[in-house]
């Protein structure tokens, strides 16, 4: 015989399903109500799952849990496995299904920056040379873009570098470049 003691008990008793359930129905409808979020909750258990379904419908920061691929909803996601899932043993599949009875969020044409990409396409095309500006945000890079296409003799590229990217405005007609050694 062995004098050692075990670490964990040998049999850890395993929560009922519906503790699972009412814990991760309290934990959405509490997250929600922290953030001022109207909507219906709905938690139900599968033989192998619980399914979370999400219907935002109103509040006063509905509008960053309007569109269901939001990043914050893999984040809640998350938290909902943590908070189901307390054990190790007995651990049972999360799923969180999400809608919004909200429209997608509408987004603005930002003028000034379609006006500096069709001023930058002008001069690129009248001197016959590119022109590269940044770094800057995806989006920027997007309005400035819409404003060299409606420009004839255009046309813009994003430098393939990581990170904040830089948009290189290259007139149509321009001469390509010299081979090196020729």
């Amino acid at each position: 015989m062995s004098n050692e003691t075990p670490l964990a008990p040998t049999s850890v008793a395993v929560e009922s399903l519906e503790v699972r359930v009412a814990r991760g129905r309290a934990f959405l409808l509490g997250l929600f109500a922290r953030l001022e979020i109207e909507g219906r909750v709905e938690v139900e258990p599968t033989p192998e799952a619980i399914i979370g379904r999400v219907t935002v419908s109103g509040g006063a920061k509905a509008a960053a849990f309007a569109d269901p691929k939001a990043p914050v909803w893999d984040a809640i996601a998350y938290l909902l496995r943590k908070v189901v899932n307390r054990e190790l043993k007995g651990r049972l599949w999360v799923s969180l299904e999400r809608t919004a009875a909200l429209p997608a969020p509408v987004e603005t044409t930002d003028e000034g920056l379609v006006r500096l990409g069709r001023e930058l396409a002008e001069r690129a095309v009248r001197l016959g040379t590119p022109i590269a500006i940044g770094p800057m945000r995806g989006v920027s890079r997007r309005w400035i873009a819409t404003g060299v296409a409606l420009v004839q003799g255009a046309s813009c590229r994003n430098d393939p570098d990581p990170g904040p990217r830089r948009l290189t405005v290259t007139p149509a007609s321009r001469a390509p470049d010299p081979q090196p050694g020729n």
